[in-house]
């Protein structure tokens, strides 16, 4: 019974996480790699575009931007493997993703 009211007393403790990701906080010079790792995180987590466009070919973006491309209410998670800078060339995954 103890086990029961501390796991409902914890649960309730706990923050609920939902929504945008914050900016991460400024750390120390040498933890810059971490640093610009959260911020690339972040940008990937809060602009995540839905399109109904074939990106290959199509989409011009950075090399590792994600989009969700929707083929026919088929969602597909596309990511950008462009070589030279900014490209058109995306790679989708091959599984349908559940609607978001």
């Amino acid at each position: 019974m103890r086990r029961l009211w501390f796991g409902c007393l914890l649960g309730m403790s706990l923050p609920a996480i939902a929504g945008e990701l914050t900016e991460p906080p400024p750390l120390p010079p040498e933890q810059r790699d971490t640093y610009l790792y959260l911020k690339q995180i972040k940008r990937n987590h809060n602009n995540l575009v839905i399109t109904s466009t074939n990106p290959d070919g199509n989409i011009r973006a950075n090399p590792g931007e994600l989009l969700v491309y929707n083929n026919a209410s088929s969602y597909k998670l596309c990511l950008n493997v462009s070589t030279t800078g900014a490209g058109t060339l995306w790679r989708c995954s091959a599984n349908a993703l559940t609607a978001p």
